[in-house]
């Protein structure tokens, strides 16, 4: 089982999303529920990207066009650094 560590961004963003439609919380909250059980569950769609830094990070799948970019720099700690949430695509995404 993983920590879930949450950076300011991610929270504004969920914050956002969730006020706009109140079924996107309910998606996020099981998408966090996933990855804090296994990252890398296949229903999550997890895989490697670069942010809008160009960092690689990993993103896993919310809903059909919603994201999360999170990271783990140590595997072995068991905690992963929920870094933003935003669109696969459009003026809100959140990776190239």
């Amino acid at each position: 089982m993983f920590v879930l560590r949450f950076h300011s961004r991610f929270l504004k963003k969920w914050e956002w999303y969730s006020s706009r439609d109140p079924s996107v919380d309910v998606s996020i909250a099981a998408a966090l529920k996933r990855l804090e059980l296994d990252p890398l569950m296949p229903a999550l769609r997890s895989h490697k990207v670069r942010d809008r830094n160009n960092r690689i990070v990993f993103s896993s799948r919310v809903t059909g066009d919603l994201r999360i970019l999170w990271d783990y720099r140590d595997a072995e700690a068991h905690v992963i650094d929920l870094l933003d949430l935003g669109g696969h695509s459009g003026k809100r995404k959140v990776y190239r």
